[in-house]
C-alpha cells in the first residue's frame, strides 16, 4: 500500500463528512468547522488503528504500515487541531445548557496536549518510556475531545442528521479505546531464558514457557512484544521471532539498536524471566509447497530473523523458486551464515546469495538483473531491513516491472520526519556501489553466491566444523 493513499483518503472522507455536516453552517463557520472536523475525523481514525484489529491492519498492509498511517493521522489531527484552534469561535447552544464554557476549555486542553505529544514526538532523544505512558493518556484526551465535540457552543443542531454522524464518529472511537485498554489489561505470558549467546552486536537467545501453560502459537514472520522482569527492562518492546513453531523453543537474534537492546546484552541471564505480551503481525513469507509465485526475499542486518522462521518450517519440495538475498556488514555483524548454506543445500526451491559489504558484495538497483533468471519480475518480494535497503529493493523490483505485491515490514515508532519523507517519495535516494568481490568470498555449494570464506554460524554447534557436511543442518540453537 502506497502510503500516499492515506491523504488521498483522509481528505475525500473529511470532504465526504463535510458536506453531511456541515451544509447548514453559516459561511463564517465553515473554514473553523472544516478543521475541526477534520481534527476529530483524524483522532477517530488513530483510536481505531491503536485498536490493532486484524481487517484493519490487514487493509492498511500489515500491522507496520498501520503504525505508519497511524502517524501520518496523527500529525493530520495535530494541523487540523491547531488550526481550529486559532480560527474558531463558540457559536450556536450546547446539548447541556450552560456547559458550553466547560466544552470549550475541554478544547483547549485536548489540542494542547495533542500539539505537546506530536512536537515531543519529533525528539528521538525524548526516552521512549516516557513517550509511550504520555501516549497511553490519548485515551482520556479522546474522551475530553468528544466532550468537546457535544457540550462546546457548535453551529450544529441537536439530534439533526448532522449530530448523530459526529456520534457514531465518537462511538467507533471511544469502541476502539476500549478495545486498546482490553490488550493492556491482558496477562502476558510467563516464559524463561534457557538458552542465551552474546554476538558482536547482537544478543541471541531462547525463550520456553514456564507457566504451564502449553506451546506457544506463532506463525514464521511474526513479532512478539516482550519485556523484562528486571528493571529497566520492563517496557514491552517489538522483536521478530526467528525460529518456527516446529522448532524447539522461541529463539530472537536482537540487534544492539537503542538504550534497551543494549541492556538486553548486559542484564539478561539464562533462567530470567521474561513476559511474552502479544504475537501479531502479517510479514507471512510463502513456505507452503502449493504456493503460486516465485519470491524473492531481501534480508538486511536484523531483517534475516523473519526468514530464518520462514527457513525452520520449510520442508524440501519442488515448488516455485526462492532467492533469499542476505546483505551484511561484516562477517561479525551476520547470523546463522552457515546455517543459511546449508538450507540452501537441503533444500532444491531454496537459492542463498550472501551480500557482505566487508567481501565487496553490495545490493544496488542493480542487484535483481544480475543475479536471477529472466522472468524474476513475476515474483512476490519481500523485503526486511534499513530504510535505504527497503528503498534500492522496492524501486529496482517496481523499476523492472515486477507488479506483484511488495511486502514490507516497518517498525519504527518514533521517527515521523522519515515517514512524510516516504510518503512524498522525499526516502532515501543513496546508491549503493557494486565493487568486484574480494579474494576471500567464494560460492559454497552450487546454490550459495558470494559466501565468506571460514565463515562460522552466530549459533554453537554441536561439534565446531567450518563448513556443513553433505545432509548435515547446522543448528540455530544451543546445545
Amino acid at each position: 500500500m502506497r502510503l500516499i493513499y492515506p491523504h488521498v483518503g483522509f481528505l475525500l472522507f473529511t470532504a465526504v463528512v463535510y458536506s453531511a455536516l456541515l451544509s447548514g453552517v453559516p459561511a463564517e463557520n465553515l473554514i473553523p468547522a472544516t478543521f475541526g472536523v477534520g481534527a476529530f475525523v483524524a483522532m477517530t481514525v488513530c483510536m481505531v488503528l491503536a485498536a490493532r484489529i486484524r481487517i484493519v491492519d490487514g487493509l492498511m498492509g500489515g500491522p507496520g504500515r498501520s503504525y505508519q498511517v497511524h502517524r501520518i493521522f496523527a500529525h493530520w489531527a495535530w494541523i487540523m487541531t491547531l488550526a481550529h484552534w486559532i480560527l474558531a469561535e463558540p457559536r450556536g447552544e450546547s446539548i447541556v445548557p450552560g456547559w458550553e464554557e466547560f466544552g470549550s476549555r475541554a478544547g483547549t486542553f485536548a489540542g494542547i496536549y495533542l500539539m505537546i505529544l506530536v512536537l515531543y514526538g519529533l525528539i528521538p532523544a525524548i526516552p521512549y518510556h516516557f513517550w509511550r505512558w504520555t501516549h497511553y493518556a490519548m485515551g482520556p484526551i479522546y474522551l475530553v475531545t468528544v466532550a468537546h465535540v457535544f457540550l462546546a457552543a457548535v453551529p450544529v443542531e441537536d439530534f439533526s442528521v448532522h449530530w448523530w454522524v459526529l456520534a457514531v464518529l465518537s462511538v467507533v472511537g471511544i469502541a476502539a479505546m476500549a478495545r486498546v485498554i482490553a490488550h493492556h489489561l491482558h496477562r502476558p505470558r510467563r516464559m524463561q531464558v534457557s538458552a542465551l549467546k552474546n554476538n558482536h552486536d547482537s544478543i541471541d537467545i531462547r525463550l520456553e514457557p514456564r507457566d504451564g501453560k502449553g506451546a506457544v502459537a506463532w506463525c514464521p514472520g511474526q513479532h512478539a512484544s516482550l519485556s523484562c522482569t528486571k528493571r529497566g527492562l520492563r517496557e514491552p518492546h517489538p522483536f521478530t521471532i526467528a525460529s518456527a513453531p516446529s522448532q524447539n523453543g522461541m529463539r530472537f537474534v536482537i540487534f544492539d539498536r537503542g538504550d534497551y537492546t543494549k541492556k538486553l546484552q548486559t542484564q539478561l541471564k539464562v533462567g530470567d524471566e521474561v513476559l511474552l505480551n502479544r504475537i501479531a503481525g502479517d510479514f507471512a513469507p510463502q513456505t507452503d509447497p502449493k504456493r503460486i509465485y516465485r519470491q524473492i526475499w531481501v534480508a538486511g542486518g536484523a531483517g534475516i530473523t523473519p526468514f530464518l522462521a520462514a527457513l525452520g518450517a520449510m520442508s524440501p519440495d519442488h515448488g516455485p523458486r526462492i532467492d533469499l538475498f542476505y546483505i551484511y556488514r561484516s562477517m561479525n555483524h551476520a547470523v546463522d551464515l552457515n546455517y543459511l548454506a546449508a538450507m540452501a543445500k537441503r533444500l532444491p526451491q531454496l537459492v542463498v546469495h550472501f551480500l557482505g559489504d566487508a567481501e565487496g558484495a553490495r545490493f544496488n538497483m542493480e542487484t535483481f538483473d544480475a543475479h536471477l533468471p529472466p522472468g524474476w519480475q513475476s515474483s512476490e518480494l519481500f523485503a526486511c531491513g534499513p530504510d535505504p535497503l527497503l528503498t534500492i529493493a522496492c524501486r529496482s523490483y517496481r523499476a523492472a516491472g515486477g507488479q506483484l505485491p511488495i511486502h514490507t515490514e516497518v517498525f519504527d515508532f518514533r521517527n515521523p520526519i522519515r515517514t512524510w519523507r516516504q510518503v512524498f517519495g522525499l526516502g532515501p535516494k543513496r546508491t549503493i556501489q557494486q565493487r568486484p568481490p574480494s579474494e576471500d568470498a567464494h560460492p559454497i555449494g552450487p546454490k550459495t553466491i558470494g559466501a565468506p570464506a571460514g565463515m562460522q554460524p552466530a549459533w554453537p554447534q554441536r561439534r565446531p566444523q567450518l563448513t556443513p557436511e553433505p545432509g548435515a543442518i547446522p543448528s540455530p540453537v544451543a546445545s
